[in-house]
């Protein structure tokens, strides 16, 4: 993005104007590099900005698609009102997949269906239809709204049985469930722009086929994922399992940690006597700080304030004591979709109302929190100050159980539902330890009713959680997946492998919203759901030496650059990685990275072997580095175990890049496969590389510079 700016200065300072297409290009790219705030800003930027710069219809679609993948649902809704109000747009198929499934990953029902009812008999938005019945199914299911589930699971298929499948040409990097998969993806007219456009003769027939296989597989993932839907609701409606007693243990493994990525506060420092500077005790501080956009997230962009609303009339913030509207602020945490005289305009009539009802509390005699609006009115028999959202966090960082938690300030009591709702926010900050770190065994020491031996039993009315015994000599391995996508292979291997614990990291929230749905919908209580860069959360929150083995499947290569070996983006699997790996990892811990590009699988290869070996650590005696791990002899097979078929395609420095299956010898628990992975068998795609990397002391490893030269086992054709 960085030369996009600059060439857009450049283009300022010899009086080229902007247009829309310059504009839309340039917001794609903040989109695409996860920077939607910025994107936001700019757009802000072009539609005041004199000249002003109007939007057409690919403008909002990219920002909505940007909302998509980081959650930004409030930013969405003012964004589609602004279009249709202020700039006359008429919303197309895309956008208003974009929003449906927005509001879907924050359970509103309520918003959903009437859009829906309007938009379903307009032949214009037929062929999107089918996206965006899913995604009502599922967000009913998870609300245990089961007559809207039931219906719009019969909508879904009649509609796939009547669209004409195609792909969406705003997004290549798609899977079902992805907003453009189904809904801008099945759209039947033909593009007229971009490069795409460009191609003819044998170049269209060969689109045309591979357009053709990619209908028949939505179709079918579409299907697929309908029944499994179908299945949950069956079974939590022949149970005497309420959904939200069912649904709070997840949300308390969700961690939408994107909203603390930029903002995330650092442990303060103080200046001794002699100059130097040391760490300060920040008492909590910081973990304080973490917990409120992670909890506030999950309130607002996961729906858990839409069950607290749902079952008590009350939203979370009531339930805690404040009577702050999440909407609203929410909404105040993006840059606003509004010119800055309407935001100003806003700002004085907001600050002009809060200042008169707090008038107004003051002289009715009721306690007036200075950081809220709305406390209680003190009772005779009390007159200690309310608790914040800050001290009851606190609490729970000491050990403070469900009770404890449930209520924030001196108020009449709750009930017993409402006290397991307001809880969620205490319960959710002793995922951290006061540095900001995850403290994984409590991440996930609650759990559905159903217990080992091993575990005693927190009973309330409307929930049962359930809590690891204190000092079990039970050692549950942790195991990690970076890049997890929709989350399918992960929560098949956390399904398999409920001895361990199992987490799932994902950059984009829409994808980490249908982890969590699979995991709901396969029972799969030992799986944690962490939102965000991987970058920022593994040297931020992952303690030291936690991890028994990490996976990184598929990963997204950089974009070549013309005839060259080196890569023009940004990824992630760069030196900083690798280093960060091997510091989460156990001794002995295992890296599995699986590719089907044999291109990057050679790069990340070489990265790997160039490395030296200070890198990791300048202590020799204590540092430790990664090594290449030798196949699995025969005699190590077991028939139970997963096939792992190694074959060594190539070696460099000492570390191997390996074709095959990794399996069992890899840390493979069970044969799982994600919706690429059906994708590319329907087009006899089928060959994998792999690299397996295990953390050994600096000590005992090899040399790179020792290491035996390049050679090649297997040919490797065309690929260079």
């Amino acid at each position: 993005m960085a030369g996009a700016e600059e060439i857009l200065d450049i283009m300022k300072k010899r009086g080229r104007k902007r247009d829309v297409i310059i504009c839309t290009t340039l917001i794609k790219g903040y989109c695409l590099a996860g920077r939607t705030q910025q994107a936001l800003a700019f757009f802000n930027d072009m539609v005041t900005r004199t000249p002003i710069v109007t939007p057409n219809i690919r403008t909002i679609n990219t920002l909505l698609r940007g909302c998509v993948q980081t959650g930004s649902v409030c930013t969405a809704e003012a964004l589609v009102l602004r279009a249709q109000k202020d700039f006359k747009l008429q919303l197309d198929v895309s956008s208003w997949e974009y929003l449906i499934a927005l509001l879907a990953q924050s359970l509103k029902l309520d918003k959903m269906l009437p859009i829906i009812g309007r938009i379903k008999d307009d032949a214009a938005f037929a062929n999107g239809m089918a996206g965006m019945y899913v995604n009502t199914a599922r967000a009913a299911a998870v609300l245990g709204d089961w007559k809207v589930c039931k219906k719009s699971i019969a909508s879904a298929n009649a509609s796939i049985e009547k669209a004409v499948l195609s792909t969406g040409d705003d997004d290549e990097d798609q899977e079902v469930g992805d907003v453009g998969s189904s809904g801008s993806a099945l759209k039947s007219e033909k593009n007229t722009g971009g490069k795409r456009a460009w191609s003819t003769g044998e170049v269209d027939e060969r689109r045309t086929e591979s357009l053709e296989l990619y209908r028949e597989h939505l179709k079918a993932e579409l299907s697929t994922e309908l029944k499994v839907i179908e299945t949950f609701m069956d079974k939590m409606k022949s149970s005497n399992v309420t959904p939200f007693q069912y649904m709070f243990p997840y949300f308390l493994r969700v961690f939408p940690l994107a909203a603390v990525a930029d903002g995330s506060p650092k442990p303060t420092s103080e200046e001794r006597s002699d100059g130097k500077e040391t760490k300060k005790k920040d008492n909590g501080s910081l973990k304080k700080e973490l917990v409120k956009p992670i909890m506030r997230s999950v309130e607002d962009n996961f729906g858990l304030d839409v069950f607290a609303r749902r079952l008590t009339q009350k939203s979370c913030d009531d339930l805690n004591g404040y009577s702050l509207d999440p909407v609203k602020v929410a909404a105040a945490s993006a840059p606003p979709v509004l010119s800055a005289r309407a935001l100003k305009v806003k700002k004085n009539k907001e600050k002009a109302r809060r200042k008169k009802e707090k008038e107004e509390l003051a002289a009715s005699g009721v306690l007036v929190d200075s950081s809220s609006v709305g406390a209680v009115p003190a009772t005779p028999a009390s007159t200690s100050a309310p608790v914040t959202p800050a001290a009851a966090c606190a609490a729970a960082g000491a050990g403070a159980g469900v009770a404890a938690a449930a209520a924030v300030v001196e108020r009449p009591p709750l009930t017993p539902l409402e006290a397991q709702i307001a809880s969620f926010r205490a319960l959710s900050a002793r995922a951290f330890d006061s540095s900001g770190k995850f403290a994984f065994r409590n991440v996930f020491s609650y759990s559905p009713s159903e217990s080992p031996s091993t575990t005693t039993t927190t009973q309330a009315p409307h929930l049962v959680l359930v809590r690891r015994v204190s000092g079990s000599s039970e050692e549950r391995e942790l195991k990690v997946e970076v890049c997890s996508g929709a989350g399918e292979w992960v929560v098949a291997q956390a399904k398999s492998d409920s001895a361990s614990d199992w987490v799932a990291m994902e950059l984009r929230h829409d994808r980490a919203y249908q982890t969590l749905t699979k995991a709901v919908f396969a029972n799969v209580p030992n799986l944690a759901v962490l939102c965000g860069d991987a970058m920022h959360i593994l040297p931020t929150h992952f303690p030291t030496a936690a991890v028994s083995k990490l996976f990184v499947n598929h990963p997204e290569p950089p974009q070549q650059t013309g005839g060259r070996g080196d890569s023009q983006n940004r990824h992630l699997l760069e030196e900083g990685f690798f280093v960060e790996a091997t510091r989460i990892l156990k001794p002995n811990g295992m890296l599995t990275i699986v590719t089907d590009n044999l291109w990057y699988g050679r790069l990340l290869m070489r990265l790997v072997a160039a490395m030296p070996l200070n890198a990791f650590g300048e202590d020799a005696a204590t540092a430790f580095c990664l090594q290449s791990v030798a196949p699995p002899a025969a005699s190590q097979k077991s028939e139970e175990a997963l096939e792992s078929t190694w074959e060594a395609q190539e070696t460099e420095g000492g570390v191997a890049l390996y074709v095959g299956k990794p399996g069992a010898a890899a840390g493979h628990v069970v044969e799982a496969s994600s919706y690429f992975d059906r994708l590319w068998k329907r087009g006899n795609l089928v060959e994998r590389y792999f690299l397996v990397l295990q953390k050994v002391p600096v000590g005992q490893a090899m040399s790179h510079a020792t290491a035996p030269a390049v050679t090649k086992k297997r040919p490797i054709g065309s690929v260079e």
